[in-house]
């Protein structure tokens, strides 16, 4: 039986891609022990799924060390690193394996997704390399990656999960407006036109994030429902809405995944690079979303509706 760990400690989105992979491997080996080691936060993105363990990494350095012998004991055949990061390269690095792809990489990279990426690939103990080019798809990583130790590269696909539809949300907009990264995030502002809008428009609204958006609008008179921090089920029952529109985060992810009625707005990442549907997004040439004005996203969305 073969053992496969993937390494994703960056934010939940790139875990999630990086659950492209499983696909791919149990249609190598059925049979095979998918294990992922991931932020704490990232976690929930793993029920309802056949993966066999979840590790969760220790920011304090003993802990580092002590999570490098676990992982060493496990001696896994294949360990794969999809992302650029020091804290992946880390692991990549010291975690025992013959077979191992990914990136080695141990400074600080901003913007990764604006440059060239070199990959270093590990097969039975010989070293090779692939790169990436801004302006493919994440997937098409991925895809290079698997494609050394023969994976099959068709079966690499936004990860699905097996879980049914409520159709709760089918009559409402739901709009998730804030991303982890300030640039990706929408301005009180301009969430705000938005939201009036639909309400001029008789739509149900729904906003949906964590509770920053709580925070932002605590002492503001809305009309929009608030959905906070939702599980995997709640989230895939809120991107079969009526439309989804969502800045470049997570849920946007899922709503691609399932191929749903949705927007997705984009300032300093391709969405050619990120997403399959990427006919489905709108793209600015800022580095800061907020510095737009309210109207001009209106009008670039009113098309898709």
């Amino acid at each position: 039986m073969k053992k496969v760990l993937i390494i994703s400690t960056n934010a939940i989105g790139d875990t999630y891609l990086s659950m492209s992979a499983i696909p791919s491997i149990k249609a190598k080996f059925p049979n095979a022990e998918i294990y992922f080691l991931v932020a704490e936060n990232s976690k929930f993105l793993f029920e309802y799924t056949e993966v066999k363990f979840v590790f969760t990494i220790h920011k304090q350095i003993w802990g580092l060390i002590t999570l490098v012998r676990k992982l060493r004991k496990n001696e896994f055949d294949f360990i794969f690193s999809f992302f650029s990061g020091r804290v992946n390269s880390f692991f990549l690095k010291f975690s025992k394996a013959k077979n191992r792809g990914g990136f080695l990489n141990f400074r600080k990279i901003n913007h990764w997704a604006n440059k060239i990426l070199i990959g270093t690939i590990l097969k039975g103990g010989k070293k090779d390399y692939i790169n990436w080019q801004p302006d493919e798809n994440f997937l098409f990583l991925i895809k290079r990656i698997l494609q050394k130790f023969d994976f099959p590269q068709s079966a690499v696909t936004k990860y699905v999960y097996d879980i049914g539809i409520s159709g709760k949300y089918k009559h409402a907009v739901v709009f998730h407006p804030i991303s982890k990264i300030k640039e990706k995030s929408l301005s009180k502002e301009q969430i705000l036109s938005l939201v009036n809008f639909f309400n001029k428009n008789k739509e149900k609204v729904i906003l949906l994030g964590d509770k920053k958006l709580n925070e932002l609008f605590q002492n503001e008179n809305i009309d929009a429902e608030f959905t906070i921090q939702p599980n995997i089920k709640q989230l895939i029952d809120l991107v079969h809405c009526k439309l989804f529109i969502s800045v470049d985060s997570f849920p946007l992810h899922i709503a691609d995944a399932y191929n749903t009625n949705f927007v997705g707005i984009f300032c300093n990442t391709l969405p050619e690079a990120v997403l399959t549907h990427h006919e489905k997004a709108i793209k600015f040439s800022t580095h800061d979303l907020s510095k737009i004005c309210p109207e001009q996203i209106l009008n670039k969305l009113k098309s898709f509706f």
